[in-house]
């Protein structure tokens, strides 16, 4: 069974290109995993500022794994400060 994520990523003003790399990176990262069967990252057509990603794992374990490797977590670090929101399905 497939463990799919959509998620909206509201960035604070002006920090839209900014964090699109961070996730960008991300994605390059999580696409090396055999768990990872899609980590896709997109700007959003009307807003700057927004960000769209959406994942595929083969299950819920390896996605919460994933979070927890240094790289993520360095990832996560510095993205934090200029998140302003952010909204999963």
């Amino acid at each position: 069974m497939m463990y799919q994520l959509d998620g909206e990523f509201v960035a604070k003003e002006n920090c839209g290109d900014e964090l699109f790399g961070y996730l960008s990176e991300a994605s390059k990262e999580m696409e090396k995993l055999p768990e990872c069967n899609a980590y896709h990252v997109e700007k959003d057509s009307d807003s700057p500022d927004i960000i769209h990603v959406h994942e595929e794992w083969t299950d819920e374990a390896a996605h919460l794994n994933s979070l927890q490797l240094d790289v993520t977590q360095k990832l996560i670090e510095n993205a934090k400060p200029i998140i302003k929101g952010m909204e999963r399905e």
